[in-house]
């Protein structure tokens, strides 16, 4: 399992089993940095910082740093399609970028969520991509949306409060 964590002066990135009480593998970032989403891309495990626009790229087996990329904006949330074809990734606002997964670089038109009555949803924070869907919380609140990864629109949503 592999876990970004975000905390201020305490981010890292994480590899542990599920059933372990440590982890296997630790790399913690500079006390600058607010680390965010991560997935694994292209066989390698990819890491967004918060707010200055650079992520990081880490060898799966050890977690050893083998470079880092830069993209435009705050990086919240990221997620590879099943196929491994598309990288999603969110920025906090009503949109999801569509990247290559071999340069990070923007590949498509980003998806502008909508929701059932066609207004666009922002917030959007952590990805993952299941079943053929991309679901994304919402930051504060109690909500998981599932998301058409071809339109961006709203196929259903968990509600947890």
């Amino acid at each position: 399992m592999y876990e970004s964590q975000g905390l201020r002066g305490k981010s890292a990135m994480r590899m542990y089993e599920l059933d372990a009480e440590k982890d296997l593998y630790r790399r913690a970032l500079n006390n600058n940095l607010f680390g965010e989403g991560c997935a694994l891309v292209n066989g390698e495990v990819v890491q967004l910082v918060w707010k200055q626009g650079k992520g990081f790229k880490y060898d799966p087996s050890n977690l050893e740093l083998t470079g880092n990329w830069r993209y435009e904006g705050e990086g919240w949330g990221i997620t590879a399609s099943s196929d491994g074809k598309i990288v999603y990734m969110t920025d906090g606002s009503d949109e999801i970028r569509r990247l290559d997964p071999v340069t990070l670089e923007k590949s498509m038109d980003n998806l502008v969520v909508l929701d059932f009555d066609n207004t666009s949803v922002d917030m959007l924070n952590e990805l993952e991509y299941i079943d053929g869907e991309i679901w994304s919380n919402v930051w504060q609140k109690d909500i998981v949306l599932r998301i058409d990864p071809d339109t961006g629109r709203i196929t259903g949503k968990i509600d947890f409060s």
